[in-house]
């Protein structure tokens, strides 16, 4: 039996996360959804999901949070940020963050 894929989806039921859910059902990927920081913290360590999907912000919190927490996670752990529409601020605050290789923060 093949290795269990389990990703995690932060989001706030928007219909982007309702279709990204189905198409990793199709591909036998198992999700779990939470709408908050706090929720995605806690299963991050007791599922030990391979890839978090989140958006740009949640109740609790944003996209920094969850990257912040794979990054502190005791196995590796990928993180996608999911938007409904261009945010060119974001792509762009990431980008430079990756090429500098410095600690994210919520401050774009």
């Amino acid at each position: 039996m093949g290795e269990r894929l389990f990703a995690l989806l932060v989001h706030d039921q928007s219909e982007a996360f309702r279709s990204l859910k189905l198409a990793l059902k199709d591909l036998s990927v198992e999700t779990y959804s939470v709408g908050t920081c706090g929720e995605a913290e806690r299963l991050i360590s007791q599922c030990a999901p391979q890839i978090i999907f989140t958006e740009s912000s949640v109740a609790d919190g944003s996209w920094v949070s969850i990257v912040n927490m794979a990054e502190a996670a005791d196995v590796p752990l990928n993180v996608i940020v999911v938007g409904t529409v261009p945010d060119m601020r974001l792509y762009l605050s990431v980008e430079r963050s990756i090429l500098s290789r410095r600690p994210l923060s919520a401050n774009r």
